[in-house]
């Protein structure tokens, strides 16, 4: 007697058919097992690019808390000296502290921190302002970049732009200069008043004097052209920024004094950017600050596309 019963379809065929457009399928079928196809695909990418982005995030972590050890401002350069390690040929006037990170990487500028916080990152200048967007100290792919002066400022031994503009990538507040946004609180303000940079010449503290909004777009104050001023266009910049900061704070400029300018992404409206200003300590200045009289800016002047 021959066997009639049919035999089964394998797991594997049974898969592929309920995913898969096949013969005989009516047409709502087919279209059923398209939109799963591509939703499936769409889900399969999605979750691809998350954990890419998320993984690259960490490997950036990791190499930017390594990093974070190969400077000390308090660090003693000559006691752990190793005689027989091969002194690193540093530039004239640069300070030893740096010999490790120039080593990695000789368009290393500075080192920049605000204690307290998790910003405390090495600064570099490239040849223009895309350079190091997207490229860590070692120059390779990173998507928190690393800070940097802007290529159309100074600093030399002899001769320094009187306002430093460095640029830093937000990442939603976690790196980098995020935490610069947390200055629309006056209480962080109050906590962070100091913002220590140190160039690879001189070691220096600096005041804050401002931190506001801006739209780099803004034709009547595009503070990031601000870098080389004399003092009517000086005292003129302090102002605007004092005018458009979250708080007045009791720090007093004047002509001669040196600026840092900060500059990264926010995102309250369009290409918006959240800049703090500070000045450095003044030779035999201390670096306390009478935070109690700071105050909120009721009047701040705030970028036209600015809705809030």
């Amino acid at each position: 007697m021959s066997d009639t019963t049919a035999k089964k379809p394998s797991w594997i065929k049974r898969f592929f058919k309920y995913f898969l457009p096949w013969k005989g399928d009516r047409p709502g079928e087919v279209i059923r097992k398209i939109v799963l196809l591509v939703a499936l695909i769409v889900f399969i990418g999605s979750a691809i690019y998350i954990a890419d982005y998320y993984w690259t995030r960490h490997k950036s972590d990791v190499l930017y808390d390594q990093v974070a050890t190969l400077y000390d401002r308090d660090k003693d350069t000559t006691a752990n000296a190793d005689p027989e390690e091969e002194p690193v040929n540093l530039p004239p006037g640069y300070n030893a502290k740096f010999a490790d990170l120039y080593q990695i990487n000789p368009d290393i500028k500075g080192y920049i921190e605000i204690q307290g916080t998790n910003l405390s990152f090495p600064v570099v200048q490239g040849k223009d302002n895309d350079e190091y967007l997207y490229h860590n100290i070692y120059k390779k792919y990173d998507i928190y970049g690393v800070p940097f002066l802007d290529y159309r400022c100074t600093l030399e031994q002899d001769k320094t732009s009187n306002n430093l503009l460095i640029y830093g990538h937000h990442m939603n507040g976690k790196r980098v200069f995020g935490q610069i946004t947390n200055y629309k609180d006056l209480s962080f303000y109050q906590q962070h008043p100091i913002v220590n940079f140190d160039s690879v010449y001189e070691e220096a503290d600096w005041k804050i004097i401002s931190v506001f909004l801006a739209d780099p777009e803004d034709q009547s104050f595009q503070y990031q052209n601000f870098l080389d001023m004399d003092e009517q266009t000086f005292n003129s910049y302090v102002q605007q920024v004092r005018d458009r900061s979250y708080f007045d704070a009791d720090v007093d400029v004047q002509y001669g004094d040196q600026l840092l300018t900060l500059s990264t992404c926010s995102y309250e409206f369009t290409d918006a950017r959240t800049v703090l200003v500070a000045r450095k300590v003044r030779e035999g200045e201390t670096s306390d600050v009478n935070v109690n009289n700071a105050a909120v800016n009721s009047d701040a002047v705030y970028p036209a596309k600015y809705k809030g």
